[in-house]
């Protein structure tokens, strides 16, 4: 009995002290389509045949949003809400940053403040990377987030490839276009709406290691995509719609 309670206890201690270190694989950038984000969000799914949300999205384009930036383990628990949460401050999100976040990475939930997302965000997760150079600063981790949006934005890999909102496509032409640039798996996250029997495309996550180079999310599937998506079915991009 006293060797079970050990390490039971053991257990407990190794859970807390991954989940607070630093101690991860990779880095995942999580980006998201803003319109279906707001609708999921926030259980907005009547308005997928109206002409206008009440969504607050960011100016218009074809651009893809920063959901998070997260340290993640392939295996087993993510480091969340490390040390150095304390070190938050309003004055660190000067007004340059504010307006470039605001665009970039915005929140979708009703009645929570972008500052509050960011906030979230930093402290779950931003101070759990504090250990890479480009990352050890809370302006820096926000900066290399939209570095590496810009650089990889699923809106702009759509673009080029033909695939534009207010359309269909298959996970299969989907994942042949991800893999020409990315060249790693990723995960690709669907929303399934009941009512409309339909999938829309929600989310996709693409992984760094620590030097921020381009590296796959999964080594189970390896070139495969990883998703929750019906492969087999068509995915819908929806429209940006004008608020109401």
């Amino acid at each position: 009995m006293v060797n079970i309670i050990l390490n039971f206890n053991l257990l407990i201690f190794l859970f807390i002290h991954n989940a607070c270190s630093n101690n991860y694989s990779v880095l995942t950038l999580s980006q998201s389509w803003p319109q279906t984000s707001c609708w999921d969000i926030n259980k907005k799914w009547q308005e997928v045949n109206a002409e206008c949300t009440t969504c607050k999205l960011p100016q218009r384009s074809n651009n893809w949003t920063v959901h998070g930036l997260w340290p993640t383990n392939r295996h087993g628990i993510h480091p969340e809400f490390c040390e150095g949460g304390n070190s938050w401050g309003q004055n660190g999100i000067d007004t340059e940053l504010h307006n470039l976040l605001s665009n970039k990475w915005p929140g979708f939930r009703f009645g929570f403040e972008y500052i509050n997302f960011w906030k979230y965000q930093y402290k779950k997760h931003g101070t759990c990377i504090s250990d890479i150079e480009n990352t050890n600063t809370l302006k820096k981790y926000f900066l290399i987030a939209v570095k590496l949006l810009d650089q990889y934005n699923i809106g702009k890999i759509f673009e080029n490839a033909g695939i534009l909102p207010d359309s269909t496509f298959t996970f299969r032409k989907m994942s042949k276009v991800i893999q020409k640039i990315v060249g790693k798996n990723t995960y690709v996250k669907c929303y399934h709406d009941p009512i409309s029997n339909r999938q829309y495309i929600r989310q996709i996550h693409i992984c760094f290691e620590k030097s921020f180079e381009l590296t796959h999310c999964s080594y189970e599937t390896f070139y495969r995509m990883k998703t929750n998506c019906k492969v087999k079915e068509k995915i819908f991009y929806p429209r940006r719609l004008n608020r109401c």
